[in-house]
C-alpha cells in the first residue's frame, strides 16, 4: 500500500492588508512543541485579521520616510499643510475615500488659485498618495489618469 499523503490544508491566515500578502508558517523544521508555540503565537497576534490603517498612521510614516531621506523641513511641512487642506476641504476621513473623483473635484474648485499653486497643491496630493498606493495602503493610484494643472505663461 502506499504511503499516507502529506498534504494537508495550510492552517496559517494571509493578511488581509496588501503590505503583507505573504502566507505566515513557521518553518517546516521546527520541533512540534516549537510548532505548537507558533501557533499559539500566531493565533494571538492580528494575523488574519483585517488592518486598519488611518490616514493620518498612514502619513506619519510616510513622514518619517521623508525625514530619513533627508527631506527638509520646510519640505515635510510643505506635505502637511497640503494633505490637512485637501482632507479638511474634501472631508476626507478614511484611506479609501482617495480616489480621482474626490481629488478632481477638490482640485477644480481650486480653480480661482493661481496657476502655480494649483499646480504645488497637484503635485503634494500626487507625491503623498502615490507613497500611500506604493506601500499597499491603497489599492490603485489615484491620481494616474489625472492630468497635471498646465501652467499659464
Amino acid at each position: 500500500s502506499s504511503p499516507p499523503s502529506r498534504t494537508t490544508k495550510n492552517p496559517y491566515p494571509v493578511r488581509k492588508n496588501s503590505r503583507f500578502q505573504s502566507v505566515l508558517e513557521p518553518p517546516c523544521f521546527l520541533c512540534p512543541v516549537e510548532r505548537t508555540l507558533a501557533d499559539k503565537f500566531l493565533a494571538s497576534s492580528d494575523c488574519g485579521k483585517d488592518v486598519t490603517v488611518t490616514i493620518q498612521e498612514a502619513f506619519k510614516e510616510f513622514v518619517a520616510e521623508q525625514e530619513y531621506k533627508g527631506n527638509t523641513e520646510r519640505t515635510v511641512e510643505f506635505y502637511t499643510e497640503t494633505l490637512n487642506f485637501f482632507l479638511a476641504e474634501a472631508g476626507i476621513t478614511q484611506l479609501e475615500e482617495l480616489d480621482e473623483k474626490t481629488i478632481r473635484t477638490w482640485l477644480v474648485n481650486r480653480r480661482h488659485l493661481s496657476p502655480n499653486t494649483l499646480r504645488t497643491y497637484d503635485r503634494g496630493l500626487r507625491i503623498i498618495t502615490r507613497w500611500f498606493f506604493a506601500r499597499g495602503y491603497i489599492e490603485a493610484f489615484p491620481m494616474k489618469n489625472l492630468p497635471k494643472p498646465k501652467a499659464k505663461s
